[in-house]
């Protein structure tokens, strides 16, 4: 009995797969390849004062970070890499 439930449970799983696929409006199915990044990867030498923790952080030393946009005080940039004012957590916002 539990033999033939779990071939049951296998076979709605595998074919829900065929029935729902991709649905329309994705874009494409993505992967992510590891070995070919050559332009972004780690760095050990960014640095803040976080407002929070009162120390410098490297905050990109092991991670690498998804790029994003993000408008705040009508920051400005001239070479699209060092923003001013850059967003920082700050202990009001944060320890609520």
């Amino acid at each position: 009995m539990a033999k033939s439930l779990y071939l049951l449970a296998l076979a709605f799983i595998a074919s829900s797969e065929v029935v729902y696929g991709i649905e329309e409006w994705t874009i494409g199915n993505f992967t992510k390849q590891d070995a070919v990044n050559p332009v972004m990867g780690p760095r050990d030498n960014t640095t803040f004062l976080c407002s929070v923790r009162q120390e410098i952080v490297n905050w990109e030393k092991k991670d690498v970070f998804n790029p994003t946009a993000l408008v705040r005080d009508a920051g400005t940039s001239d070479d699209l890499i060092n923003w001013t004012p850059v967003v920082d957590p700050n202990e009001e916002s944060e320890d609520e």
